[in-house]
């Protein structure tokens, strides 16, 4: 915003009366509202499960999501276009896809690090230092999964990025701690690899 202020010049004309009316129209105000009721219950009630869990929330996401529905269905302006996501499964497709890899990616970066050090009783260094190289296992996983996509279609990358998931989980689950060096290297095809595919 500074360079903004600093750089672009100033409108020459005022805005026209009732500009702010006409945008606020444009907007399905309420169901942001309902959409963000829904997802704001939803992440309260996971948050409270390390507590005590607030069971009262628990059906509160699913009845904003019904009503969130229910909306759409019938508003002028739309928030969520529920009748193009029943009607393309493409569509749909891609958004489980996106949320599916964003679980995945941000679960392996906030998840994993806690469970070496409470779980493994891994350091804090020795924890960023497993860590990092999953980084690098994605970049070169992308690599060999976008020419696997080229050669033959999206399914090879897809069905192997669950194997080697499964196999580094099951690897790291089964190997000894006691050289950690050793049992990190089966991290990191669980991680990376699932994440380029």
């Amino acid at each position: 915003m500074l360079f903004a202020l600093r750089w672009l010049q100033a409108d020459q004309s005022k805005a026209p009366a009732g500009l702010f009316r006409s945008i606020v129209g444009l907007i399905d105000l309420p169901g942001v509202a309902v959409f963000s009721f829904a997802l704001g219950s939803l992440l309260a009630f996971l948050l409270s499960l390390s507590t005590g869990p607030r069971w009262v929330l628990l059906p509160v996401a699913p009845i904003s999501a019904v009503l969130l529905v229910w909306w759409e269905l019938r508003a002028r302006m739309l928030f969520l276009n529920v009748r193009m996501l029943a009607s393309g499964r493409g569509l749909m497709g891609v958004y489980v896809q996106f949320t599916t890899v964003n679980l995945l990616f941000y679960s392996v970066f906030f998840s994993l690090p806690l469970w070496l050090e409470k779980v493994r009783g891994v350091g804090p260094g020795e924890t960023g230092l497993i860590v990092m190289p999953l980084t690098g296992v994605g970049v070169l996983a992308t690599v060999v999964a976008a020419r696997l996509t080229r050669r033959w279609g999206p399914r090879p990358p897809l069905a192997l990025g669950p194997r080697c998931s499964a196999l580094g989980l099951c690897s790291s689950s089964s190997c000894s701690w006691s050289h950690r060096w050793p049992a990190s290297w089966s991290l990191w095809p669980c991680s990376g690899c699932p994440m380029a595919c």
